[in-house]
């Protein structure tokens, strides 16, 4: 018995609560019967468009399709459809090659609403039936575009109508609800903070408190907090999603699809998720602090074999060749004590191009770094007037690195569009985003010349919190320990800028702002170079560790630890009275 494909597609799964499935297999069952057919029904896209072909590459039908070319589909065989734009909606040289090429490989295509049947046979003594298929694809795909471009104007139409409080839709993130003016107007109100607001707050604290998005995780479950969408708790991905939403410092991103993927469209709106008093749930000095700590925090704050974070320098400690210092727990297996647990330069370990085996004992290390990190005092007075300039510049920074990433995405989907409209619009944002960048680059300027008056309080202060941290971990088991070595290693990263390790078993750190290089050997400090007192005329900015060399009027040597000292020691033989 000959068999018969039914054909089944429609566009969204809402019509699959009606009746378009019972109708479309009924039809097809009444012409098997009629014509002696075995009929499949296996061949179904439920909710999968026919407008860009994405069922003949992921549905049903790209399965019957890469069939028929193995030779898998019978000749003779039918292809039941309701429609020809059950088949296609695409443009009409698309949906026609593909027609064509199920006709040409020996299947028979029947629609059903108009009692057509194309074959070779029959459009080899039919032409006009060929065109007739035509006529249908053309129409087809012209409804869809019509669809397509009235359903972008009603979109347009709201996104052009916002502004104060109107709404696009009544859906908000998690931790907002929308409050009506009026009930009968619904999209007209404000928002208003839930319960969730609290939650979101904790999340970011304790990722700038130096927890890891998986700990974060841990934390807000055995802490029984419930999550913004279902009972099964939190997740990793839900926290590092939420950590980079900028719905969370009021900002909508507007969104196109033309052609292809959801584009971004526009500029952001900012204030949008804002309450009416024009709060976000956090600031924007939060939002940045928490991606500075992201970006520093190469593999985050991870709970060691013994429920600790074991590592404190992680982010800071590199081997002298760059590569990063390795921490390794051999504790388990042999009985050496402290010596079991140590850092290596990675580059040695995989036998690249580096001397340095060394294997510097961690507790030791640890231990002397965060001693001599808090050497300096300094009075409250001169802390403050430093602080908040310094805290701004940190989230100043983190802020124009997002927009110089935004702009080079951008840049690099306008190379690879096709699309001329949409071309225009990522020209037109990447535009708008390099002068906000050129504004947010005078700003971090500005920052950093008010910070660099007081850097020293600033630094002094954040010893302080090492200092203070550091006594807090008497006493602490499991999780109370953990939580506190994160607040620990978030902080140490505030003040240790690089920590350099050499062959020869010393390191040196230089403290953020370049302050001041320590450098330790045989287990002890050995010296300290106060950098701005090196340089009384205020060229110690120049001296500040940047990532890769830098030579500048001053001819200095290689911005690694060894560079600055060779530096100094140039310094003080050109000084007078050396």
């Amino acid at each position: 018995m000959t068999k018969a494909y039914s054909y089944v597609r429609f566009s969204t799964p809402a019509q699959l609560k009606g009746d378009s499935l019972r109708r479309q297999l009924g039809k097809s069952e009444k012409f098997a019967a009629k014509h002696g057919l075995s009929l499949d029904t296996s061949l179904q896209d439920l909710g999968l468009s026919a407008f860009k072909g994405a069922h003949r590459h992921k549905g049903a039908l790209g399965s019957f399709l890469a069939k028929i070319e193995a030779g898998e589909i019978e000749r003779g065989s039918y292809l039941i459809v309701e429609n020809l734009d059950r088949l296609s909606r695409e443009q009409v040289l698309d949906a026609l090659t593909l027609f064509l090429s199920i006709i040409n490989a020996g299947v028979v295509v029947v629609t059903l609403n108009d009692d057509m049947i194309y074959s070779q046979q029959s459009i080899a003594d039919r032409p006009n039936d060929l065109i007739i298929s035509i006529g249908g694809m053309i129409k087809g795909n012209r409804e869809s575009v019509d669809k397509a471009e009235r359903l972008q104007e009603v979109w347009q139409e709201k996104r052009d109508d916002l502004g104060g409080r109107r709404k696009l839709t009544r859906q908000g993130p998690g931790w907002l609800d929308l409050v009506p003016d009026d009930p009968s107007i619904p999209l007209v109100g404000v928002w208003r903070f839930n319960e969730c607001a609290a939650v979101v707050r904790q999340i970011f604290e304790l990722c700038i408190a130096g927890r890891g998005c998986e700990n974060i995780t841990r934390h807000l479950n055995a802490q029984r907090v419930p999550s913004f969408k279902h009972g099964d708790g939190w997740s990793a991905s839900t926290v590092r999603l939420l950590l980079t939403d900028r719905r969370t410092i009021g900002e909508l991103q507007l969104h196109t699809k033309v052609g292809g993927p959801r584009r971004p469209v526009g500029d952001p709106i900012k204030g949008y998720f804002a309450n009416e008093d024009g709060e976000t749930v956090v600031s924007e000095e939060t939002y940045y602090l928490a991606q500075a700590e992201i970006s520093k925090r190469w593999s985050g704050a991870r709970a060691g074999k013994k429920g600790k974070v074991p590592n404190l320098l992680v982010g800071v400690a590199r081997c002298q060749c760059g590569r990063k210092m390795e921490f390794r727990d051999k504790s388990s297996r042999n009985r050496s004590g402290d010596k079991s647990v140590f850092l290596i330069c990675s580059g040695a370990q995989r036998r690249r191009a580096c001397d340095n085996r060394h294997h510097f004992t961690y507790l030791q290390t640890e231990s002397l770094i965060l001693d001599w990190v808090s050497d300096i005092t300094m009075t409250d007075d001169e802390a403050s007037r430093a602080g908040v300039a310094t805290i701004k510049l940190a989230a100043k920074i983190a802020e124009r690195d997002d927009l110089k990433r935004r702009v080079r995405e951008g840049l690099e989907k306008w190379a690879t569009s096709t699309v001329p409209v949409i071309k225009d619009s990522l020209m037109a944002t990447a535009e708008r985003d390099g002068k906000t960048l050129e504004r947010v680059e005078v700003e971090v300027m500005e920052l950093e010349r008010l910070a660099n008056i007081g850097k020293r309080s600033v630094i002094d202060d954040r010893r302080s919190v090492v200092r203070n941290l550091r006594g807090n971990l008497n006493g602490l088991t499991g999780d109370d320990l953990f939580a506190m070595r994160a607040k620990l290693a978030a902080a140490l990263r505030q003040v240790v800028n690089r920590a350099e390790f050499h062959p020869d078993g010393s390191f040196g750190i230089t403290l953020t702002g370049g302050l001041k290089l320590y450098t330790f050997a045989d287990g002890a400090f050995v010296a300290s170079y106060d950098l701005s007192e090196a340089n009384p005329d205020g060229q110690d900015k120049l001296l500040t560790f940047p990532q890769g060399e830098t030579i500048d009027a001053l001819n200095l040597h290689p911005m690694t630890l060894s560079g600055i000292r060779e530096t100094l020691v140039a310094f003080v033989k050109d000084s007078p009275g050396a």
